[in-house]
């Protein structure tokens, strides 16, 4: 749908309404309605390009679909069976949106090639990024697409603390058994030991 809508206002489409008795609106070939929608009469009907779109609408404002200048779809949600809503913004906002996209993009890259041997808290690094890009107005594709590197790289931070914390706890198992067998072969009933396991 974003790449579409973009393409759309590339091609500098014109946009034209008319309002027209809302039965002679319904005949329209391809028109497009919101069902279950109550529409006045007459209607107002919007028309984008020759084949583009044809809808009934109260609430587009532009002449030319160049108008709009850029658009970036951030969200999508469902309202009823088979019913989405799109929350998109355009212009000024819009062009904001994909720069904070690259700039996302760019750190959670930058996250990925981080060596999990030298960065222990990579989980964390990966936690901050998340809460970010939450909070941030991008693309909803491209967000979701990051939120799952972001989730991997997370991943990968716990699983090299859990295998950092089993080899410390193995190191200790076997200093604790080396200094059990040396206390039973010097004939000792007590052994304290003091361990640090990190």
């Amino acid at each position: 749908t974003e790449m579409y809508v973009r393409d759309t206002i590339e091609k500098s489409l014109p946009v034209s309404s008319e309002v027209m008795p809302l039965s002679d609106a319904k005949a329209i070939p391809g028109v497009r309605a919101m069902f279950g929608e109550v529409y006045p009469d007459p209607v107002r009907v919007v028309k984008v390009g020759e084949e583009c779109s044809v809808e009934f609408c109260g609430g587009t404002h532009i002449a030319n679909t160049a108008e709009a200048e850029a658009f970036v779809l951030t969200e999508e949600t469902a309202v009823a069976k088979g019913v989405r809503r799109i929350t998109a913004i355009t212009r000024g906002a819009a062009k904001k949106a994909v720069e904070e996209g690259i700039k996302f993009a760019g750190r959670t890259t930058t996250l990925e090639f981080r060596n999990v041997d030298t960065a222990p808290d990579l989980d964390k690094l990966a936690g901050a990024l998340r809460k970010d890009l939450d909070a941030a107005e991008l693309s909803a594709a491209l967000k979701s697409e990051l939120r799952a590197r972001v989730e991997a790289v997370q991943k990968k931070g716990v699983d090299a603390k859990k295998r950092l914390l089993a080899g410390r706890v193995d190191k200790c198992l076997n200093l604790v058994k080396a200094d059990v067998e040396q206390a039973l072969a010097d004939g000792k009933k007590s052994l304290v030991l003091n361990l640090d396991i990190g």
